[in-house]
């Protein structure tokens, strides 16, 4: 089970730019919770603590508990809105689970023993194809990141989506052939023929010179 981000919400009866400014004034700002079959529900959410954890990354696979009242909602976020001018936080959307529905959700996939890795110690250069990659899990199976060792890549080859080892539960909704990492650059077998024949073709180049002398 994921941690779960607590919030404190209050519910919105106003709406519109001027009930908007009243909130930012108590260091709030508005939400909304909707899901399927769900009826929308307005709320308020604390401004500093929405901020501070979007900051920290992984915030739309973040499994978040909403307290309402006496209710308690589970949620993830769905979408934030910010400020064109000041980039400050202005309205979060977010999306109420269902324990028995499956859920879209975005992972990010992050590199590990990349300085150990095969291919870029011969000289290769690792390409990071694909950073982030939707997922369909149910709520219990949220993952927010996905770790792939690169460390026995070697120069030509590659990763692909098919190539992950994904938790039970958790189905890829991406072309499976795609390449995730790729090690590009040539091995030092085959800089060794390059230099082989570049010798032999400069020992060509001065007979035939020595021929017409």
């Amino acid at each position: 089970m994921p941690n779960i981000f607590a919030i404190k919400a209050e519910q919105r009866t106003e709406t519109g730019k001027i009930a908007s400014k009243k909130l930012k004034h108590q260091g709030l700002i508005p939400a909304v919770i909707y899901g399927p079959g769900k009826e929308p529900k307005a709320i308020a959410v604390d401004f500093a603590l929405i901020a501070k954890r979007h900051k920290q990354g992984r915030f739309y696979t973040q499994l978040c508990e909403i307290e309402l009242g006496n209710k308690k909602i589970q949620v993830i976020p769905r979408d934030l809105y910010r400020h064109p001018v000041t980039d400050n936080v202005e309205h979060v959307d977010f999306y109420e689970l269902d324990a028995k529905i499956r859920v879209k959700i975005k992972a990010q996939i992050v590199a590990q023993n990349e300085s150990k890795c095969k291919g870029v110690k011969l000289g290769g250069v690792l390409s990071h194809n694909i950073r982030r990659i939707e997922l369909l899990c149910f709520p219990k199976d949220i993952i927010s990141e996905i770790s792939v060792d690169v460390e026995k890549l070697n120069i030509g080859e590659s990763i692909h989506i098919s190539d992950l080892n994904l938790p039970k539960g958790v189905e890829v909704k991406v072309n499976e052939n795609l390449s995730i990492f790729t090690i590009s650059g040539r091995t030092p077998e085959e800089e060794s023929d390059e230099a082989t024949d570049e010798d032999a073709a400069s020992k060509v180049e001065v007979i035939t010179e020595s021929k017409k002398e």
